[in-house]
């Protein structure tokens, strides 16, 4: 689990994000997002389904270039 090997220091800015994610009332969320998902993905046509496979995609890509942005120190424009 998220924490469990947590070494930061409790009032640190990285201890709160992972509580954040590590909240009950946060996966309780996500996991009735994936659900939701996950209905509206089998009910889906093919025309839908690559829609929402291509939004997938381009999430998970903007997701990386946020992180090697961080990685890279990389300021905003």
């Amino acid at each position: 689990m998220l924490g469990a090997s947590m070494t930061a220091p409790d009032d640190s800015f990285h201890a709160r994000w992972i509580a954040g994610y590590n909240a009950p009332e946060y996966r309780e969320l996500t996991a009735w997002l994936r659900r939701f998902v996950d209905r509206l993905g089998q009910s889906a046509s093919d025309e839908e389904e690559e829609r929402m496979r291509q939004a997938f995609h381009a999430s998970a890509r903007y997701e990386y270039l946020f992180w090697d942005a961080a990685w890279r120190l990389e300021l905003w424009p």
